[in-house]
């Protein structure tokens, strides 16, 4: 009868509101109150140690970030995953990226602001804490060797990176913007 399936269309329209209600209800507590990470692989490059998550929990300060980097660099996704974790681990951080080949005149404004004046000043990371500010260049975050490619007309070289040192730098120029005094022992 009519009746009777209206009446299975409504109980399978409260079903499914009841279901979407407890998996957003699920995925709100998660998110707010279970804030753990899972790191699914071995080797990722973006986990944060336990003494840089100390450093973040301690900081009270507004840090403001800039990626002034070239997205098609090599070392442009390890850069960027950090500083996200970075940025997901403490609130006071914000990470801004700026293309500077996508978006010149972001780029323009970037130079302006910061008193960068020459063109070789490239693939920088920026830290400004309350008119306190580090330039990072890109080559600190990495150490480098010359690899030879292989080519049977003539001997060609290219920089090839064996250690990427970004959270270091990076604790080390939060800890300093963010405590201008000197610590004393």
């Amino acid at each position: 009868s009519a009746k009777r399936r209206w009446s299975a269309r409504c109980a399978v329209l409260i079903s499914m509101v009841c279901v979407v209600a407890i998996v957003a209800m699920v995925n709100y507590a998660s998110q707010r109150y279970f804030s753990k990470r899972l790191f699914l692989s071995t080797q990722t490059d973006t986990q944060l140690s336990g003494q840089t998550l100390g450093l973040l929990r301690g900081l009270t300060n507004e840090v403001e970030v800039i990626l002034y980097y070239d997205r098609e660099e090599p070392l442009y996704p390890i850069v960027s995953g950090l500083l996200n974790e970075y940025q997901l681990a403490c609130p006071a951080i914000r990470v801004r990226t700026v293309d500077y080949n996508r978006d010149p005149a972001e780029a323009a404004e970037v130079k302006i602001q910061y008193g960068l004046s020459s063109f070789q000043e490239k693939n920088l990371v920026i830290f400004d804490s309350d008119g306190r500010e580090k330039i990072v260049p890109g080559t600190m975050l990495a150490e480098y060797t010359m690899e030879q490619l292989p080519s049977e007309e003539e001997l060609e070289f290219r920089k090839k990176p064996v250690l990427f040192k970004g959270e270091q730098v990076f604790s080390a120029v939060i800890l300093s913007i963010a405590n201008p005094e000197p610590l004393k022992a």
